[in-house]
């Protein structure tokens, strides 16, 4: 098919043209009036507001909390189970003493307040009186009292500790 120069003028005209068309609509009449924003059709304008949709369904908003930079995320170690110690060894308290999660735990006495069982506990050398069911010094937690033992918990790691004999 040739063409002649004056078809190849009307034709380029005529690309133009519809090009300029195709582009104003998208820009002025589709997808409603946006107070003179243009928008790409079915992306929503920034920050209006989704109406009808629920929160869900919104994009979450991020919140970045306080972390240590220099700590690892993962420990390359196996963190080590409680290490106690035998009964009589020395320590600040009369019983034995336990390492757990970096902190050093003693159990000094166990008495009787009122028909009410306590414990007297050292953790990192400050003293704590506390009752079955207490916390104490963070995520420490007297779970039982049995004897001479008391049972604790420090997170999810259980562990006792007993008075010695030789008081």
């Amino acid at each position: 098919m040739i063409r002649t120069a004056r078809d190849r003028r009307a034709m380029t005209i005529l690309g133009i043209g519809l090009v300029l068309l195709v582009t104003a609509y998208v820009l002025f009449f589709s997808g409603g009036r946006h107070q003179g924003t243009a928008r790409l059709s079915g992306s929503p304008a920034v920050g209006a507001p989704l109406a009808g949709q629920p929160l869900s369904a919104r994009s979450p908003l991020l919140i970045f909390s306080g972390r240590d930079p220099f700590l690892p995320l993962i420990s390359s170690s196996p963190n080590p189970g409680p290490t106690v110690s035998p009964a009589g060894s020395p320590n600040s308290g009369g019983g034995s003493s336990a390492s757990i999660g970096g902190h050093n735990v003693a159990l000094d006495s166990i008495f009787s307040v009122n028909g009410s069982q306590k414990v007297q506990v050292e953790v990192d050398g400050h003293v704590y009186t506390v009752s079955v069911g207490g916390t104490f010094a963070g995520n420490f937690k007297l779970v039982s009292i049995s004897g001479s033992c008391a049972g604790f918990t420090f997170g999810d790691q259980s562990f006792s500790l007993c008075l010695s004999a030789n008081k």
